[in-house]
């Protein structure tokens, strides 16, 4: 489910809308519901297009994007509870200042990525492609879930060769690669 996102909808009529009857056609009426807008549209939008038209701290809640293209997806600032990237291709995507609570991007590939600033606290990145990932100033952690082990961030296996990893703060993950600061 994803909430906070800004609806375009069309409030006026050009003159170039309306058949040869002169009564305006169905499928540019304007829309007062977000349900209307989309019982409208003759093809879905990708999950692309549907992540780049969020504005500014949107939740995104449930969703699943397992093994979808996402590759240079443009977004910023956006909150992540409980999604599924599992092999998702996340190539040279912009998420900066994104928060993930509780995400799955194990086997992602996420080759190239802007994740500056980001927050990634209870997620699984086992297996994750992070090579050449901007992650400066990045946040790893964990969610205080009351019984143990607490949710924590598990990198696992994930690649970080060429990464740049400049003020990463990774508290209580597990697997994070020695010599990369943040648990050290």
């Amino acid at each position: 489910m994803i909430t906070g996102g800004r609806v375009r909808s069309r409030s006026s009529l050009d003159l170039c809308d309306r058949p040869a009857g002169g009564a305006p056609s169905e499928i540019w009426a304007p829309a007062t519901d977000p349900a209307d807008t989309l019982a409208h549209m003759t093809t879905s939008p990708t999950a692309r297009q549907r992540l780049a038209a969020l504005h500014r701290h949107a939740a995104v809640n449930r969703e699943d994007f397992t093994g979808q293209n996402l590759a240079s997806t443009r977004t910023s600032r956006l909150r992540f509870t409980r999604c599924s990237f599992i092999g998702a291709d996340l190539r040279h995507a912009t998420l900066d200042g994104c928060w993930f609570k509780f995400c799955d991007l194990s086997g992602a590939d996420l080759r190239g990525a802007s994740l500056r600033e980001v927050s990634l606290a209870g997620c699984d990145l086992r297996g994750a492609d992070l090579r050449d990932t901007d992650l400066t100033g990045a946040r790893l952690g964990s969610v205080n879930t009351g019984r143990p082990p607490l949710g924590l961030t598990d990198v696992t296996g994930a690649r970080f060769e060429g990464a740049t990893l400049r003020d990463v703060q990774a508290k209580g993950v597990i697997g994070w690669p020695p010599g990369h600061g943040g648990n050290e």
